[in-house]
């Protein structure tokens, strides 16, 4: 990088308004350029983002109904069942596999 020599305040202001810009400019570019990737990858429909074919409202919908499910006492059983049921079953396929 080339050094720069400043002769006055107003040079060493001027330079910092520049750079300023430019940061700004690149920001926005990385911005938009985030913004593009977004949308080749979750193309909208109407302004609505979607994950394989799924809209953000309903996945989040999903989500929701999933926590309040695990919250309740169906959801303790299940954290307790779920682990017994997998450790069952790889166990199971070892001993059927010797």
């Amino acid at each position: 990088m080339e050094k720069k020599k400043f002769y006055s305040f107003d040079e060493i202001n001027r330079e910092l308004e520049i750079l300023k810009i430019e940061k700004e400019l690149s920001y926005r570019r990385l911005v938009k350029s985030i913004d593009n990737t977004k949308e080749s990858i979750f193309p909208t429909d109407n302004g609505e983002h979607k994950f394989f074919g799924i809209s953000a409202k309903n996945i989040s919908s999903i989500i929701e109904t999933t926590q309040k499910i695990s919250s309740g006492p169906i959801g303790t059983i299940a954290k307790l069942a779920i682990p017994f049921a997998i450790n069952w079953w790889i166990n199971r396929k070892k001993k059927s596999g010797n």
